[in-house]
């Protein structure tokens, strides 16, 4: 059957304290990727590979992601050392929550990538990132800092609504690639 499955929903700017003392994923990875991950693999074998779309929501904080891998050596995930060492360096300041965001949304990305690497039938997988929206996704970001991004936010970040329209642009893009076959629409 024809789904349309949008992957939203997040959480950032977790603390420690806010992590499951026996698990080795942070809340943001399971709130922003692994639940959207297990949901998508759920609703696969029902979706129409020729109608379906998955829209898998991502952030240009992804840019800023580092992802080491691990199955016999470890590999780096992103401009390796330069990614590494902004983790690090965002960890050691204090701002540790940005780099496991951005490492949530890099995930994201490569889930939408790899989607598409192992269904090139369908259904379509895209990765959308919709700018700065006011969604409250800052409530957790630590004051004095939180006060003005939320500030910042409340002032020139679009409305939930506007962002919405990225997302509804992507799915209309990617149904057009399905019917047409022309995959370069999706480059945007």
């Amino acid at each position: 059957q024809q789904i349309i499955l949008v992957n939203n929903g997040g959480t950032m700017a977790d603390s420690k304290e806010s992590d499951l003392a026996d698990s080795q994923v942070d809340l943001q990875m399971r709130t922003n990727h692994c639940g959207h991950s297990m949901l998508t693999q759920l609703l696969l074998p029902s979706m129409d590979p020729t109608s379906s779309v998955i829209v898998v929501m991502a952030s240009r904080a992804h840019r800023q992601g580092s992802l080491a891998l691990s199955q016999g050596e470890e590999i780096q995930i992103g401009d390796d050392q330069e990614k590494a060492l902004t983790s690090r360096l965002l960890h050691a300041i204090g701002l540790g929550w940005y780099a496991r965001y951005a490492r949530s949304k890099l995930c994201n990305v490569m889930f939408a990538a790899e989607l598409r690497r192992k269904y090139p039938a369908g259904p379509l997988s895209v990765a959308v990132s919709p700018g700065l929206v006011n969604t409250g996704i800052f409530r957790s970001v630590p004051d004095p800092l939180g006060q003005v991004v939320r500030w910042l936010a409340s002032k020139s970040f679009q409305s939930p609504a506007e962002g919405a329209q990225h997302v509804m642009r992507a799915i209309s893009a990617a149904q057009e690639a399905q019917h047409s076959g022309d995959k370069s629409l999706l480059s945007e």
